[in-house]
């Protein structure tokens, strides 16, 4: 919507990654396929079963090359990608190591990242059960860096006024008294 040319590189035959494990009752597929489209119609060129396998970062003038195209900032997103990114860097747990409110990386400046870059794949809960990363912070982490990549790319500053984006402390109260929990 800002005018900026994107490309979205897949490494998989489809976009949309997690969602499509949502079962279908909850989320049909024809209601991912059509918010997919979005992106097509906003003219975001898309490259499918396409893995980065080759990125340099270069100089001022030619900060980012991908797959031999220049490209001014980067986000990164998914997981399993450090054994193939080693300019990434990683916690002790293979995330990639951001900043925690602009998503910028510490390798280097014009990177971020998110999704399940940042975190492992599945997230412990109580009781030992395993669940798999949530969609929906997926989606939360690619908005905030949206406003980070902007405003990297315009040059103003990426913390600025940004107190009130993910988790925080609200008045908001809903009652789930007489709500049976659904089973896992």
């Amino acid at each position: 919507r800002k005018g900026y040319a994107i490309t979205l590189f897949e490494q998989s035959e489809r976009l949309g990654g997690s969602l499509w494990d949502i079962p279908e009752a909850l989320l049909p597929r024809t209601l991912i396929q059509e918010e997919l489209s979005i992106l097509e119609n906003m003219g975001v060129e898309i490259y499918l079963n396409t893995p980065v396998t080759s990125f340099v970062v270069g100089d001022e003038n030619t900060p980012f090359r991908i797959q031999s195209a220049v490209y001014d900032a980067v986000y990164v997103a998914g997981s399993d990608l450090t054994a193939s990114k080693p300019w990434l860097e990683v916690d002790a747990h293979n995330a990639v190591v951001t900043d925690p409110v602009t998503l910028a990386s510490r390798c280097c400046e014009g990177v971020f990242a998110g999704g399940g870059a940042v975190e492992a794949r599945e997230v412990a809960i109580a009781g030992g059960i395993r669940l798999p990363r949530s969609p929906i912070r997926t989606l939360a982490d690619g908005r905030r860096a949206a406003t980070s990549l902007d405003r990297y790319l315009q040059r103003v500053s990426l913390t600025a006024v940004r107190g009130n984006e993910g988790a925080y402390t609200t008045r908001l109260y809903t009652s789930l008294e007489g709500i049976e929990p659904m089973p896992l």
